[in-house]
């Protein structure tokens, strides 16, 4: 009996696939990496961070990065019409090891990279460099929106004072309140006066409009504006000419003397009432009582 050895060859389009199923499996198990946004919503040029997870699955030790490395982590970002924005980078000077089997967590400021200003949905990839291979390994894609909110009361124009960057030029402090479905936040910007350029946006925390939020400036330009976070809770936030947050504090209404704001006859501002505290220290834990086995002989 004779047989035909074409029926045991293997067909060459079987062995075409069975390597690029093979390149594939190979190619993904490198690298698991996954992109997770702070939040959902942004306001115009407000910072963004993204926390980025990569887990090395390649079975050896990897170093990312180094002053002479290839560039480790890269971003890209499209808007609703699917065009790419400019490519966010991001090098390191400092290698990283990454151990066969570890997982690294690194948070990244987008907005350090690439502000978005424009109104709309975005989204957004990271990709991480596999040394050994040569190749980029791609994480989920985060959907994010870019939204603006208008000035909440009248924006308060000054001059930069000497010793800050670009002293002299006109400026405007301005609040906004971005509305939400089940809370909202009270944000500062500054603007440039002849540019209307923005120069900072950033959330100040939560607010609550039961009272009007106080604002006043100092004789040193100093922006001071103090709102209610909650019925308990009042935020009072120094800013200063250059944009940055010169201090925020948190103050417990404590009736009648209510939190607020003066500003004494040579424009300093003056706090009175309430109580200064820090929300984020720990509560003492209450004392036990005693049993009624703990009790003194006699009683």
């Amino acid at each position: 009996m004779t047989f035909s050895l074409r029926l045991f060859r293997p067909s060459l389009c079987f062995l075409v696939a069975a390597c690029a199923v093979s390149g594939v499996s190979t190619a993904t198990a490198q690298y698991q990496v996954a992109l997770e946004l702070n939040k959902k919503t942004y306001v115009s040029q407000e910072p963004m961070s993204a926390t980025i997870t990569v887990t090395n699955r390649s079975g050896a030790d990897v170093i990312l990065g180094g002053p002479n490395g290839h560039r480790w982590m890269t971003f890209t970002m499209k808007d609703s019409m699917d065009r790419a924005l400019s490519p966010l980078d991001l090098t390191t000077e400092e290698p990283v090891i990454l151990n066969a089997g570890a997982t690294l967590r690194k948070k990244i400021r987008l907005s350090d990279t690439h502000s978005v200003q424009d109104q709309g949905t975005y989204t957004v990839t990271a990709s991480v460099y596999h040394p050994p291979s040569g190749e980029y390994y791609q994480s989920n894609r985060a959907r994010f929106v870019v939204t603006d909110i208008k000035p909440f009361g009248q924006p308060m124009m000054f001059g930069v004072p000497a010793g800050y960057p670009e002293a002299g030029r006109v400026r405007r402090y301005m609040l906004m309140v971005n509305r939400e479905m089940d809370s909202s936040t009270m944000y500062f910007r500054m603007v440039d006066d002849v540019t209307g350029g923005k120069l900072a946006t950033y959330p100040l925390g939560g607010v609550t409009l039961a009272r009007e939020p106080q604002v006043t400036m100092d004789r040193n330009n100093l922006f001071h504006v103090m709102f209610m976070t909650n019925r308990e809770v009042y935020t009072y936030a120094v800013i200063q000419p250059d944009g940055r947050p010169k201090s925020i504090q948190y103050l417990k209404d404590i009736p009648p003397n209510h939190p607020q704001l003066f500003l004494t006859a040579s424009n300093e501002v003056v706090l009175k009432g309430g109580q200064v505290f820090d929300p984020n220290a720990k509560v003492p834990e209450a004392t036990k009582g005693r049993s009624i086995s703990e009790r003194p002989p006699g009683l």
